[in-house]
C-alpha cells in the first residue's frame, strides 16, 4: 500500500530501500492467498510445500468458470484438501469431493508397485471428515479409491492426483480425462518424484503423448498438469 502510494502521488522525495532479507512468497504474503493458507492450516496440515499448495490455488482459480466438480484422489490428513475446499469457498462454490483408503494403499496388480503396498496407514477418516464437518459442499468418500472414483457421475472441473502409483494413475487418468470439461484441469502431484514415482510418470507420458487436446505443463520443481482444449 505505502509503494501504491509513492507510486500514484509520483513523491520522489523518498528514497526506496529495498530489503532483500525476505524472500517474495505469494502463498504467504498475498492476499486472497494468505487468508486461503491461513484457514486451510486451522483445519488440517498437509505434507506437500506451500509451492504446490500455491499451485492448487491457482487451480481452482482458473477453473472458477469451468462446469464440473473438484475431486482429489489420495487425501491423506485432509491438508492439500483444505487448501482446495478454502479456494473452492472463495472462488465460488462447486461440490469437492475427497477420496483415500484411510487404511494405505491397497496391494497393486503391478509388481512395480509393490514398495507402496500398506504405505500410508497413520490417517483417520473420523478425523478427516471433521476437519470438514461446517462444509456442506465437501464429501470425504473412504475406500479403494481404485473402485470408489466410480461414484463420481458429473462432470469434473479439476482433478487432483496424489495417489503415488502406476496403476491409480492408468485407472484415474483413463477415468478422469473423459469426463473433464473443457477447460478443466487434471494435476498429477507425484509425477517425476524420484525414484517411487517413475512408474507412475512414464504412465502420465505415455497416456498424454496423442491427447491433442491437452496443453501441458511441467512446473520446475516436479508435478505435471494438463488444461483440457
Amino acid at each position: 500500500d505505502a509503494m501504491r502510494c509513492l507510486m500514484e502521488k509520483q513523491i520522489n522525495r523518498i528514497q526506496v530501500i529495498y530489503d532483500h532479507d525476505e524472500s517474495y512468497s505469494p502463498f504467504s504474503q498475498d492476499e486472497p492467498h494468505r487468508s486461503i493458507r491461513r484457514k486451510a492450516r486451522k483445519r488440517a496440515i498437509s505434507m506437500i510445500t506451500d509451492g504446490q499448495l500455491f499451485e492448487l490455488v491457482q487451480f481452482i482459480r482458473a477453473t472458477r468458470n469451468v462446469d464440473g466438480d473438484v475431486v482429489e484422489f489420495g487425501s491423506l490428513y485432509g491438508g492439500s484438501g483444505a487448501v482446495i475446499v478454502e479456494a473452492v469457498a472463495h472462488y465460488g462454490d462447486r461440490p469437492v469431493y475427497l477420496f483415500d483408503s484411510f487404511k494405505g494403499i491397497p496391494p497393486s496388480r503391478y509388481g512395480l508397485d509393490c514398495h507402496w503396498n500398506g504405505s500410508f496407514t497413520d490417517n483417520s477418516y473420523a478425523s478427516v471428515c471433521d476437519a470438514f464437518a461446517d462444509c456442506d459442499q465437501v464429501t470425504v468418500v473412504q475406500g479403494n479409491i481404485l473402485e470408489t472414483h466410480q461414484e463420481l457421475e458429473g462432470p469434473i472441473s479439476f482433478g487432483y492426483i496424489a495417489s503415488d502409483t502406476l496403476e491409480s494413475g492408468e485407472v484415474l487418468l483413463n477415468f478422469l480425462w473423459p469426463k473433464l470439461s473443457p477447460g478443466g484441469i487434471v494435476a498429477i502431484c507425484d509425477y517425476g518424484s524420484y525414484p517411487n514415482a517413475i512408474p507412475l510418470t512414464m504412465y502420465v507420458d505415455k497416456f498424454f503423448e496423442d491427447k491433442t487436446d491437452a496443453l501441458i505443463f511441467q512446473p520446475h520443481q516436479g508435478g505435471f498438469y494438463a488444461i483440457k482444449q
